[in-house]
């Protein structure tokens, strides 16, 4: 096995917990969460050194993730729901909202995964700061703004 799928299997089973403790649209935040966490570590333990590598091993951590968000959403929402006697969403919404969080998994994974390769150094005042990370506070700058707002 890959380290971009152990680091999906591992990313998605911490929201596989998430959403069967939470349940409702909390797909979402994790499909964020999880998309975050992928593209952080797949990037670092990436085996190659190239744009191209990272953007290939965050896509595939965060699709592995989001994978298994979708079944970790319609788990809770098929099985475990009616055991608890709640009453349950449709099961196309349940699927759309797997993709939407699967999705955005796999997108940030991969975006995040991309930006560890990123070369060349940003001046900021007197400071050279390396690239990447300047994209990657950038990046998480944003989620955090638009966090509130989901």
């Amino acid at each position: 096995m890959s380290n971009a799928a152990k680091v999906g299997l591992w990313s998605g089973l911490f929201g596989l917990f998430v959403v069967i403790l939470f349940s409702g649209r909390s797909v979402l935040m994790c499909g964020i969460i999880t998309g975050v966490m992928t593209g952080l570590l797949a990037g670092a333990r990436s085996d190659g050194s190239k744009l191209k590598d990272g953007l290939r091993d965050g896509a595939i951590a965060g699709g592995v993730a989001g994978a298994i968000l979708l079944v970790a959403n319609l788990l809770r929402h098929i099985v475990l729901d009616p055991i608890m006697g709640q009453t349950s969403q449709p099961i196309s919404s349940d699927v759309l909202i797997g993709l939407l969080a699967a999705g955005a998994s796999a997108g940030i994974g991969a975006g995040l995964g991309a930006i560890h390769f990123l070369g060349g150094r940003v001046s900021i005042g007197s400071a050279r700061i390396p690239t990447n990370s300047v994209a990657t506070w950038g990046v998480l700058a944003v989620l955090v703004l638009i966090y509130p707002f989901l």
